[in-house]
């Protein structure tokens, strides 16, 4: 029974996102194929279809796991794209994302404070004293004690190492100019799910 049930999933799932992955990869690999022997080309189809179904038996996880939870049960049984989105997500996760998901909280809100500044003021470069007041902005709204100036600072210069953040130099420290050298979509989409820093990245 458990078997029929998973297999009635799997072709639910195959149903909706085989054109979506199967179109994608076909154009990420299209070039490359047209240039490798047959045997490569017999090698990246292998890589193709097995990613597909990675992902799709994720997919079906994702929703095996809400069917156990009984706040969740009944809403609902099949596979939805929400669960597609899940799967995806885990499938090409970068190390951008680890890393910002292994930072401690003030770091990640600082993280929320200059793509807001970004947004807001439609640039790609802040200064100190600028990103400090989002972040102390931020922390007043969600109701969390903020950091003082200094060990603000001390974590800006660890979101650099980190190679998250990228500060200049000036003799005042507050005018030290900020830019990400990440793409502010990974910051984004670090916290899709979690509640708590969407309301950070909704800051204005």
């Amino acid at each position: 029974m458990a078997t029929s049930s998973s297999q009635r999933m799997c072709g639910l799932v195959m149903y909706e996102i085989s054109s979506f992955l199967l179109g994608n990869y076909i154009a990420l690999f299209s070039a490359a194929l047209s240039s490798q022997s047959a045997e490569d080309e017999r090698c990246m189809s292998h890589v193709l279809y097995s990613s597909t179904i990675g992902i799709i038996m994720s997919a079906i996880e994702v929703l095996e796991e809400e069917l156990r939870d009984p706040l969740k049960q009944g809403q609902c049984n099949i596979v939805t794209f929400d669960h597609m989105d899940i799967a995806l997500s885990k499938a090409f996760k970068s190390a951008v994302v680890d890393t910002i998901h292994s930072l401690p909280q003030h770091q990640q809100i600082i993280l929320c404070a200059i793509v807001n500044l970004f947004r807001q003021f439609k640039k790609n470069a802040t200064t100190i004293g600028e990103l400090n007041r989002s972040y102390l902005q931020i922390c007043k709204s969600a109701h969390v004690p903020a950091a003082g100036t200094l060990e603000f600072t001390n974590m800006c210069t660890v979101l650099n190492d980190q190679g998250l953040l990228k500060l200049g130099k000036s003799k005042e420290e507050k005018l030290k100019r900020v830019t990400l050298q990440i793409d502010s979509s990974d910051i984004t989409f670090s916290f899709k799910d979690n509640q708590f820093f969407q309301n950070c990245l909704d800051q204005q």
